[in-house]
């Protein structure tokens, strides 16, 4: 639902016809960097396509560092500050989003916390998973370039350790995989094939 705010589908339904995951993620959800699939839509209900009728695309950047500037964006349905439950954008009814400099997650083997995963401070709960992490983006015009999508929530230090007793000196990111050559670019190749 492009453009969905307030339970509004501006541009209508598409249906996913098609759904494109990682091996090692459907066998082995430990390997978080693994956690990103692609969808492929079937035309709507007039025989129209997602981006003939929204006339938008996002650019994929496969394969760019996780230390660029990046905007995260979701439709969570929770948020963790105080206060911030029951706002407009944390009822899944419309996009919300955080920004910053990107930090990877420092990695625990004893909470299944692997490396290699990237995000910003950000308050988003359950529902933003899956949301696109942006770089380049422009409040302008809407577009920026895809490096990655939102998965999991983890606080830290400001040193960047990890912080597992949340005190208040710990800062909560929305980390997810950043997109690779290695598992992105052949996931995107079979969608795009399909």
């Amino acid at each position: 639902m492009p453009g969905f705010r307030d339970n509004i589908r501006p541009y209508g339904e598409f249906v996913a016809r098609a759904a494109f995951a990682d091996t090692t993620w459907v066998t082995d959800d430990q390997q978080s960097g693994h956690d990103q699939a692609f969808l492929v839509l079937s035309p709507d209900g007039h025989g129209r396509r997602a981006a003939d009728v929204t006339q938008a695309a996002q650019p994929l950047g496969i394969g760019l560092p996780g230390t660029l500037p990046a905007q995260e964006f979701g439709y969570p349905r929770a948020a963790k500050t105080p206060g911030h439950q029951g706002r407009p954008e944390f009822t899944g009814q419309r996009v919300a989003h955080c920004w910053g400099a990107p930090k990877e997650n420092p990695g625990n083997a004893d909470v299944s916390m692997p490396r290699g995963q990237w995000g910003v401070p950000c308050d988003m709960g359950g529902g933003a998973s899956g949301g696109p992490r942006l770089t380049a983006f422009s409040g302008k015009t809407g577009y920026g370039v895809v490096v990655g999508v939102d998965t999991e929530a983890w606080y830290l230090h400001a040193d960047g350790s990890l912080c597992l007793d949340q005190t208040p000196d710990c800062t909560r990111y929305l980390f997810g995989p950043q997109f690779t050559t290695a598992v992105t670019q052949p996931l995107y190749q079979r969608a795009a094939a399909a």
